[in-house]
């Protein structure tokens, strides 16, 4: 029987006087946080229809193939009882899979979904109770870029310091490179095992691939999905319009990445917390944006900062890319 209650964990970097300066940082720099599409159960619940209508991962066989061959590498590589922890788990569709496809795992897995919405982490603990024991699968609440000391943390949740696969899908094309990745070498021990994804586009027609993908991201459902923030902040639908087109990053070159802001076509005055922030007509808000690495960017991307790829597999579209990764010098 499920159980009634459960205990999720929030970090400190998810404390509501810290979530609030940052959505106070987001306004005054015209640059959404992307975490703040995610906090509400109405904005989890939109992301997951969003996903389920337009992620490969969910919508092409090949990309689903493609991830089960990792899995099935992984799972060999198991030896003994580990941990599995979900960094930006999302509803934990992925490791549900992985922990599937493992023999005997309700005896050998302990399970940490770990995401910046609270909604989130709760749908992948509950995905992983499926397969694994109530007390063996937790939740747990953090911003991944700013988080610190999580190690301590997960050794408190699981209460062991078994060996440890991270995963960490759908994550990196979100997040500015250099912010993120010193996080998450930080979170390698010696002999921890890496399962990165990351977006992808081809190399030999790079930003032909980009235009062709585009309406993963320009459609009805990204927007209703991006305009309930903008909605809580009282932005009305006729005070703009959505833009999604590429857009070169010369820190990164030659990557590119996929962005989406909110161009206003009327003035409109938003005020939290009594502070007010003014947008005149053409003015831009960034909302999202998204990273389309190569599969030869990423093993050279990762190792700047220390984490080594062991192990690759590209989808035939060439769209996904699911790499094995351990810490330089584990």
């Amino acid at each position: 029987m499920p159980a009634s209650f459960i205990q999720v964990g929030v970090h400190s970097s998810q404390w509501p006087e810290r979530v609030r300066a940052e959505l106070h940082t987001s306004l005054r720099t015209r640059r959404i946080h992307p975490k703040f599409h995610y906090e509400s159960r109405q904005q989890a619940h939109h992301w997951l229809r969003l996903h389920e209508a337009h992620s490969p991962a969910r919508r092409d066989d090949h990309c689903q193939a493609t991830y089960d061959l990792a899995f099935d590498a992984v799972t060999h590589a198991i030896t003994e009882p580990f941990q599995l922890i979900g960094l930006g788990c999302g509803g934990g569709q992925k490791e549900r899979r992985l922990l599937d496809r493992i023999p005997n795992a309700a005896t050998r897995a302990s399970f940490v979904g770990v995401d910046g919405s609270s909604s989130l982490a709760i749908i992948a603990r509950q995905e992983a109770a499926r397969v694994l024991p109530e007390s063996n699968c937790h939740a747990f609440v953090c911003d991944l870029a700013t988080a610190a000391e999580l190690l301590p943390e997960f050794d408190r949740l699981a209460g062991t310091t078994q060996p440890r696969i991270l995963t960490c899908f759908g994550v990196l094309p979100n997040f500015q490179p250099n912010r993120f990745l010193p996080q998450l070498a930080a979170l390698l021990r010696p002999n921890d095992l890496l399962l990165l994804s990351a977006n992808l586009a081809r190399e030999d027609d790079y930003t032909a691939h980009l235009r062709r993908i585009l309406p993963q991201y320009d459609n009805s459902l990204t927007r209703d999905w991006l305009f309930l923030l903008l909605a809580d902040l009282g932005i009305a639908p006729g005070d703009g319009q959505f833009d999604c087109q590429l857009e070169s990053d010369s820190a990164w070159d030659p990557l590119a990445r996929i962005v989406i802001s909110f161009v206003f076509t009327r003035p409109r005055c938003v005020i939290l917390d009594d502070e007010e922030y003014r947008f005149e007509r053409e003015d831009r808000l960034q909302l999202f944006f998204s990273y389309r690495h190569t599969p030869s960017s990423v093993p050279g991307l990762l190792a700047r900062h220390g984490i080594t790829v062991e192990s690759q597999w590209i989808t035939p579209s060439a769209e996904e890319g699911i790499f094995t990764c351990r810490r330089i010098g584990g």
